[in-house]
């Protein structure tokens, strides 16, 4: 019984469920947990003979696996698996061959977990990424769909899922053919985006026009909601069963493109009084024809991840993901966070002490209460780098326990329960503990408390004692937690303005990229353009994270959050403004050179005065952000764009295009301008 126990007990601790990675990069993370468990529960088992040992150990490994958080979830997770191992096995002290043999059932019992996992991996080895794309083309669905009303919620949205179908795609080195066709897939969606952005922008623009676009407008309106409805039947087709794809294809609905093709060509033969508004409608069609074509990319891929097809995804490069360089870019990552300004690191040092403190604690001498390193793991459990994640799971951890002893306690002292029983019953709680993991931590804590109770009673005497020891750990696990951190505690608020920063200069050199493909066509800029929109999303995520957390913290009733948010909400409108443009560019836009000049002296004037405004960020000294360069280099573009649209060059439009978009990004650094705090004690108004 006790050796079955400790096999139990090993599949319980093995509680990583990264569920949301690639296939192949989660049976990895989980191998490595099983050995990163196994090498814990070892060490643990044999330092918890000595008397100072386990003290130190626990603390120093609890500063690492609080600076590994900074890394990546799946490293921190393994890292993570360690110290549990340690925390749980310390107490059941053996020599060492004996913690030999010990450790070797934990392992056991990861290891059974890890082969059940790898059984039914087959039967979903596509699933996560298919089910990341299949909501990416859904929200692109809704972005076509979409009245100017409420574009920008749905740009959001679309954005949260391009980022999460950006860390999964990412994520993985398939090169068998759907593994191609579900990153190429990505990849044309991220396109589409861009062209939607773009064809919004050009209703937008034709709405501005007279009256009489209206019949254009409608036709415009028409294609877009067909295209959403195409969209639509893209996501679909990625997550259906075998049966309804059958019923699909036979009815043919994904590759048919008559209707799309047909409102096209009605939509080609209207004519507009105003050769103006004629030309904009040309060009508007010009990127609608672009779309179509894609949308038939698409729906090619879309078959080819379930039919590979070499032809279609011989013209898509091959997406390399090296495990060595992410291995050295975890390093680079904590070396750049071992400084005290980060955030992971003040929460390194807070977890390895406070550890530390709570493994002393029910190692002293006497110490009356059984189980204690139920204090340390609760504190490992709540304690977390910000202010509100570390309250919440506080109260859910201590409402969820006290929920958990009762319910344990009427089990046993009704059911009096066989050893039969009570396996059952481990069984159940087990399930119900890490299927509502996501769903909610106090229910999570109360099966959790279950489980362990019930598997305990199946080795000890003692079961209700156990229960009372759980419930009086927790609790004190609890408060030195959540004391700690308000002894030491890392506000939000304090990191805004560097990931603010951050969020600035990625634009800038996301800016730069874009007008570098204007003012030299004949170089591929694409790589770089990709890159750098990519640094810039992530920094704009970290924005809005922080600022999100800011509201639930104390110190949010000083800090001016209404004006943080307002400089974010700038920011996200130069970053669509951005977009727009990479998008543009799409159509292989070849300006001429006097445009180009222009067009240079215009980038530099937005390049400097976004230096400017990130080192007034990062240096919180109040300053103006002065806009006469940017409007007289405004100025000079719209009148070389001006004399293009007289003189009716070929590029007019595209000109045209260009100089809304310039417009709109003067406009909002002038607003950006205004938000800043422009005297000293505005400024500690706002920081304090």
């Amino acid at each position: 019984m006790v050796e079955g126990a400790t096999v139990a007990g090993g599949t319980a601790l093995w509680t990583v469920m990264n569920m949301t990675n690639p296939n192949h990069a989660r049976l990895r993370v989980l191998f490595l947990s099983c050995v990163s468990m196994g090498v814990g529960a070892f060490i643990g088992s044999v330092i918890g003979t000595l008397p100072i040992l386990p003290i130190v150990v626990v603390g120093a490994v609890a500063f690492v696996a609080g600076l590994l958080v900074v890394a990546s979830l799946p490293v921190a997770m393994i890292g993570m698996q360690s110290l549990v191992a340690i925390l749980f096995l310390q107490s059941f002290a053996r020599d060492p061959l004996h913690a030999f043999f010990q450790t070797a059932l934990v392992f056991t019992g990861a290891l059974l977990a890890f082969l059940l996992e790898m059984l039914l991996s087959p039967w979903r080895r596509t699933g996560a990424e298919r089910k990341m794309l299949s909501l990416f083309f859904k929200r692109l669905a809704e972005m076509a769909g979409a009245t100017d009303d409420n574009l920008e919620m749905h740009n959001k949205m679309v954005r949260a899922a391009l980022v999460q179908s950006q860390a999964i795609l990412l994520d993985r080195d398939d090169h068998r053919p759907r593994g191609r066709a579900l990153f190429a897939l990505y990849g044309e969606a991220e396109r589409m985006r861009l062209l939607l952005i773009v064809l919004h922008r050009l209703r937008q623009e034709l709405r501005e026009t007279p009256s009489e676009s209206k019949e254009g407008i409608a036709a415009l309106e028409q294609l877009l909601q067909e295209l959403s409805r195409k969209l639509q039947s893209v996501s679909q087709h990625l997550i259906l069963g075998p049966g309804a794809l059958r019923r699909e294809e036979e009815a043919g609905q994904l590759r048919s493109n008559e209707n799309i093709e047909m409102i096209f060509s009605q939509a080609q033969q209207w004519q507009a009084t105003s050769s103006e508004t004629q030309a904009l409608f040309q060009n508007i069609l010009a990127y609608v024809q672009r779309v179509i074509r894609l949308l038939y990319r698409i729906e090619c891929l879309t078959q080819t991840w379930r039919y590979p097809d070499p032809v279609v995804l011989a013209e898509y490069t091959l997406h390399h993901h090296s495990a060595w360089a992410e291995f050295y870019n975890v390093q680079a990552i904590l070396r750049a966070n071992f400084t005290f300004r980060s955030t992971a690191f003040r929460h390194a040092i807070r977890l390895g002490v406070t550890l530390a403190l709570t493994t002393a604690l029910y190692h002293l001498p006497g110490w009356p209460i059984g189980g204690g390193y139920w204090i340390s793991f609760t504190a490992f459990a709540i304690l977390k780098p910000d202010f509100n994640t570390t309250l919440t799971r506080s109260v859910s951890r201590l409402v969820g326990t006290l929920g958990g002893v009762i319910l344990a306690t009427v089990l046993l002292v009704t059911l009096k329960p066989t050893p039969e029983m009570l396996v059952l019953i481990v069984a159940i709680a087990a399930y119900i503990t890490l299927a509502s993991f996501f769903v909610n931590y106090a229910l999570y804590s109360a099966w959790i408390t279950i489980a362990a109770v019930c598997l305990f009673a199946l080795v000890t005497p003692h079961p209700l004692t156990n229960v009372f020891d759980r419930t009086i750990n927790t609790l004190i696990g609890g408060a030195l937690a959540f004391g700690m951190f308000l002894i030491w505690p890392t506000w939000e608020h304090m990191q805004l303005s560097p990931n603010m920063v951050a969020r600035v200069e990625t634009l800038r050199k996301h800016f730069l990229a874009v007008m570098e493909a204007y003012i030299q066509p004949d170089t591929s800029h694409i790589e770089r353009v990709v890159s750098r929109h990519r640094e810039a999303r992530l920094a704009y995520s970290n924005v809005e994270a922080s600022l999100e957390r800011i509201t639930h913290e104390p110190s949010a009733l000083h800090f001016n959050t209404v004006r943080a948010q307002g400089l974010l909400e700038a920011l996200n409108s130069i970053s669509l403004n951005i977009l727009a443009l990479e998008g543009y560019q799409l159509n292989d836009v070849v300006l001429p050179s006097a445009m180009q000049d222009q067009l240079r002296f215009f980038v530099k004037e937005v390049d400097t005065t976004l230096q400017r405004l990130s080192q007034t960020l990062a240096t919180a000294q109040p300053e103006t952000i002065s806009c006469a360069g940017l409007d007289a280099a405004l100025h000079a573009l719209t009148e070389s764009e001006t004399s293009a649209r007289s003189s009716q060059e070929p590029s007019a439009a595209e000109q045209s295009f260009l100089v809304k978009e310039a417009e709109q990004i003067v406009r909002t650094i002038d607003i950006i301008s205004q938000l800043l705090p422009t005297d000293d004690l505005e400024r500690e108004a706002v920081t304090a």
